[in-house]
């Protein structure tokens, strides 16, 4: 455990104190007090769930590629924004790397069930005024394939709701938390209440789509 403290220590890095408290671990044991971790990473035993390609950088005494010592951090939104759905996530994003079609299957006897297939996207230049219009986002779509009930159909609609408040929220989280916000631009006027993202959601109900249910999660 010595080797890692040393490698992954926060010391003499120079990182705000909120940031550093975020990524203390020492509550779990103490031996990680003032490590670089992400907590979702070490069970409450004190092992931690490390990777192989991580853990034979740590074999050689070397600071691992994905590592938050390394810079590579992926950070966590507040829990009151727990409920945000996908387009109000791609209408609060600069650019888009990924462009994901979201085939999703219902039926009377069974649960909602889906698959998402994710391909790059060459992402054009950082946007400067947001939030962007929901008619305007192209890198995401869903596919109702097969039969839907009537509920199932209005749950899917609810899932990919753009409610102005939680897209200004989050907007202004961004703002004050991350710094490629700095220079944006806010203008909600344009974006209504609360309405369903249309253009997203397109329906074939003759589709006869077999997917793998392998990584398929239930919503």
């Amino acid at each position: 455990m010595q080797p890692l403290q040393e490698i992954l220590s926060s010391e003499g890095e120079g990182l705000p104190t909120e940031f550093v408290a975020d990524c203390d671990c020492s509550a779990l044991t103490s031996i990680l007090d003032g490590v670089l971790l992400s907590k979702r990473g070490v069970r409450r035993d004190g092992n931690l769930n490390v990777c192989q390609e991580c853990n034979d950088s740590l074999a050689k005494r070397s600071i691992p590629k994905f590592s938050i010592k390394n810079g590579f951090y992926v950070g966590e939104l507040p829990t009151r924004f727990s409920d945000m759905t996908l387009p109000e996530r791609l209408m609060t994003q600069t650019v888009s790397v990924v462009a994901v079609t979201r085939v999703m299957r219902g039926g009377a006897h069974r649960s909602i069930r889906s698959h998402c297939l994710a391909f790059d996207a060459i992402p054009g230049p950082p946007a400067t005024l947001l939030p962007i219009p929901v008619g305007n986002i192209s890198s995401y779509r869903v596919v109702l394939a097969g039969s839907f009930t009537p509920e199932q159909h209005a749950r899917v609609r609810q899932m990919h709701r753009a409610r102005r408040q939680v897209v200004n929220d989050v907007l202004r989280f961004y703002q004050q938390h991350n710094e490629f916000y700095d220079g944006i631009v806010v203008d909600s006027s344009e974006i209504p209440v609360d309405a369903i993202a249309e253009n997203m959601i397109f329906e074939d109900v003759e589709a006869d789509v077999e997917l793998t249910e392998m990584g398929a999660g239930h919503d």
